[in-house]
C-alpha cells in the first residue's frame, strides 16, 4: 500500500513534522523502496513539494466523518482528513487490493482508474 500526499499553495508542516525529512526527488524507485513492505519508512504517509519528496513515515489526521464504502481503512480515513485541513491532494493504494484513490477537499474517489489519477494529479499541479 502506499499514501503520497502532494502539497500544493500552502505547505502541510503540521504532517512533514510527524515524520522522516528526506528532501530528495520524487522517483519510481525511491518510491517504491520507500513503500516496499519492510522497509522502515513503510508505514504512514509521503509528503511531496515541487517534485521533492519532503518526509516520509509521516502521521496524517484522520477524518471524523463516515466515508463510503464503509470498509475502508485507516489509510483512506487519514488522507480524507488531511486533505480537510489544506489544499493537498493525497493518493491511496489499498495494501490488500491495489485500489487507487484520490482524497481532496475533504473527499474521496474510490477505485479509480490509472487515467483518473493522472488527471488528478496535472488538474492538481496547474
Amino acid at each position: 500500500g502506499a499514501l503520497i500526499c502532494l502539497e500544493k499553495g500552502s505547505p502541510i508542516n503540521f504532517v512533514e513534522e510527524t515524520g522522516v525529512p528526506i528532501d530528495a526527488m520524487v522517483s519510481h524507485s525511491l518510491l517504491e523502496s520507500i513503500f516496499t513492505k519492510n522497509s522502515a519508512l513503510h508505514d504512514g504517509a509521503v509528503v511531496i513539494f515541487e517534485g521533492r519528496i519532503r518526509a516520509a513515515r509521516c502521521t496524517l489526521p484522520v477524518t471524523n466523518k463516515s466515508i463510503e464504502p464503509d470498509y475502508l481503512g485507516i489509510r483512506h480515513r487519514a488522507a480524507v482528513g488531511v486533505s480537510e485541513r489544506s489544499d493537498a491532494v493525497c493518493l491511496i493504494v489499498s495494501e490488500e487490493t491495489g485500489a487507487m484513490s484520490i482524497a481532496h477537499e475533504g473527499k474521496l474517489d474510490y477505485n479509480v482508474s490509472p487515467d483518473q489519477l493522472y488527471k488528478a494529479i496535472v488538474a492538481h499541479l496547474k
